[in-house]
């Protein structure tokens, strides 16, 4: 085993004979429903990915703070790309994968749909495949699978899938900012479920929603962007990429730090008509509750929001209070762009937050994951 590992969440939680689930709005306690629990298996689609990094050395307007270029080709992240269609619900992801020994790398991974075709890209490490530093990794054995109840057992249904090289170009979309190094490879999600226990979860989100590629370091703009063409305020030419750059204070070192001042100053009048407020994690763990009670609500309410870490922006699709054996945590499903610059880099990605640290953990390595909290924009019609 790699001695880098990290066991994210590791609770021993518990699954019942009954499992409730409520998908409504709202951070406050739920009443949902009793569901029987039938084990359904979802039928997907999942892809696997060997990341090839780069990165150009930090905000080229700011030469106090540059870092070494990084080319770093074959590098020991990876992810896997899963797609499905299926009603609106929580589902979960588990994956064996093997190399010599079976390691169950995914265990129960909750994901949370809005209901019809969605894909989600959840970390995956592949340092244990490679003999020598950036090494291909041309296929791996896995089982996959995804179902409507937590799995007691992995799956053992063992295919044989390539692994695709993906480009991620990441940078600093805030002014000033270094580039983060991506942290080494983790073992990001294991939710050990055993006999005895409920889960029950409130959501709030956008089911359809704007999600554009945009070139390096504009983050910043492309997340306000894809809010605005997915609340519907402005035209094509007023909600552009282009003319977020203007309204967020842009340069090509990305957006400044307080950018949300301006911009919500930039589209108090005609034609946004948009009322934008900035909240940041306080500093407890019962305020930061409390902040995603709000962004819960505000989702709900069909508002639009963009979360921020020191170095990254983007558009939160949908915010999730999860409680599993009384144990309570918080999932983003976040849509922005990690190859900055180039094609295809477009995703949507589970983030999941820790109160208690004001840390979030998962995502493409080199974003969000093991990165604070620094703050949420709210934008309300």
């Amino acid at each position: 085993m790699r001695a880098t590992s990290l066991r994210w969440l590791g609770v021993a939680l518990v699954l019942g004979v009954v499992v409730t689930l409520g998908f409504s709005s709202g951070c406050g306690s739920s009443s949902p429903a009793p569901q029987s629990a039938v084990q359904t298996f979802i039928p997907h689609l999942v892809t696997f990915c060997q990341y090839d990094y780069q990165n150009f050395g930090g905000d080229p307007t700011n030469p106090t703070a540059p870092i070494p270029p990084l080319n770093a080709p074959n590098s020991p992240f990876g992810g896997a790309l899963v797609q499905f269609n299926a009603p609106p619900g929580m589902y979960f992801l588990n994956s064996l994968i093997q190399n010599g020994t079976t390691e169950w790398q995914i265990e129960n991974l909750p994901l949370i749909s809005p209901g019809g075709q969605v894909e989600f890209r959840v970390p995956i490490a592949l340092d244990d495949f490679q003999a020598v530093p950036n090494e291909n990794v041309p296929f791996l054995n896995h089982a996959t699978e995804l179902t409507t109840l937590p799995l007691p057992l992995p799956p053992t249904n063992f295919l044989t899938a390539p692994v695709l090289d993906y480009l991620v170009e990441f940078q600093t979309g805030i002014q000033n900012a270094v580039v983060p190094v991506p942290d080494p490879p983790s073992q990001p999600f294991k939710f050990a479920y055993t006999l005895g226990s409920l889960f029950s979860y409130t959501t709030g989100g956008h089911a359809v929603y704007t999600n554009q590629e945009c070139g390096r370091n504009e983050c910043g703009p492309a997340a306000v962007s894809n809010s605005l063409k997915t609340i519907g305020v402005g035209t094509d030419a007023q909600n552009s990429i282009a003319a977020c750059k203007g309204l967020t204070g842009w340069t090509a070192g990305g957006v400044p730090a307080n950018w949300p001042v301006g911009k919500g100053a930039a589209t108090a009048g005609a034609p946004y008509n948009l009322t934008t407020t900035v909240h940041k994690p306080g500093a407890t763990a019962a305020e930061r509750i409390q902040l995603f009670c709000d962004i819960l609500d505000a989702l709900a309410a069909g508002k639009d929001v963009e979360v921020d870490n020191p170095t990254h922006v983007a558009m939160v699709v949908s915010a999730t209070k999860v409680t599993i054996g009384g144990t309570t945590y918080y999932v983003l499903n976040v849509a922005h762009d990690t190859s900055q610059g180039a094609a295809g880099g477009v995703v949507t990605e589970p983030l999941f937050y820790d109160p208690a640290s004001n840390k979030f953990f998962g995502g493409t390595a080199g974003f969000f994951h093991n990165s604070i909290l620094d703050q949420f924009t709210i934008e309300a019609k």
